[in-house]
């Protein structure tokens, strides 16, 4: 497995023990959590479609200038 760091851990042990939890209390609600979290690490994405955060301020070129983009958030 590549770039196992801390939060690719936390998810294996917690989505583990949801799994095996689910299975011995027969709830499948959790049992499907744990499905999920577990498929996460392995697949190691932060939320699924990478869309969870917005991205980092971005430069650009335009000829001489540089922009900065920013983003407001809407509440």
């Amino acid at each position: 497995m590549k770039n196992l760091d801390w939060i690719r851990i936390i998810r294996y042990v917690l989505g583990g023990y949801l799994l095996v939890g689910g299975i011995l209390q027969k709830e499948y609600t959790v049992l499907i959590m744990g499905a999920i979290i577990t498929t996460m690490a392995i697949f190691n994405v932060g939320c699924f479609g990478g869309q969870c955060a917005p991205k980092k301020p971005v430069k650009t070129v335009s000829g001489q200038k540089t922009e900065e983009v920013t983003f407001e958030e809407v509440l």
